[in-house]
């Protein structure tokens, strides 16, 4: 099964919406049979997105995988906001995160409603707010206030980079 599936599947008749962004799957329950329809299917699933689920009621989900290479998911970030997933195996400072991007002078990164802005000048960037750390398993929001699209590869560190 895939991973769409299993979400999906787990939910059962708690799933009513799933989305990343721009792509979407809702349900409708019928005779007792839970049906779903939208444009977001198994292929449009990646690692790199971050994705927002509604159900009904409190429900656990167990999802099953392999664990991906952060490496091998770059993340295409694009003006205005970003949805984005963390294919971390452990919990990074925002520091951290984003040590090997360039950061402009006001992006920004929401997580729930948490937020943190970029202040970026001569001697490096400045994240202040109440977003500190990216956690494996919660995805987040960033806003580019860059004109041109950019590259985030997690887990990669380039002393050219100062953070202070």
């Amino acid at each position: 099964v895939d991973g769409l599936g299993m979400l999906k599947e787990g939910l059962g008749a708690n799933g009513l919406y799933i989305q990343n962004g721009l792509l979407y799957t809702e349900s409708w329950e019928e005779d007792g049979v839970v049906y779903w329809y939208g444009n977001l299917d198994e292929v449009a699933m990646r690692n790199e997105t971050m994705y927002m689920v509604q159900v009904a009621a409190d429900c656990s989900v167990t999802l099953e995988g392999v664990l991906a290479d952060p490496a091998a998911h770059p993340i295409t970030i694009n003006p205005g906001w970003n949805w984005i997933g963390f294919p971390c195996d452990h919990a990074m400072s925002i520091e951290e995160a984003f040590a090997n991007f360039t950061v402009a002078d006001g992006d920004a990164i929401q997580q729930g409603i948490s937020y943190s802005d970029a202040l970026v000048d001569e001697e490096g960037v400045l994240w202040f707010g109440s977003v500190t750390e990216l956690r494996p398993g919660q995805g987040f929001m960033y806003y580019s206030a860059s004109s041109g699209v950019k590259t985030l590869v997690f887990g990669t560190v380039s002393s050219a980079k100062r953070n202070r």
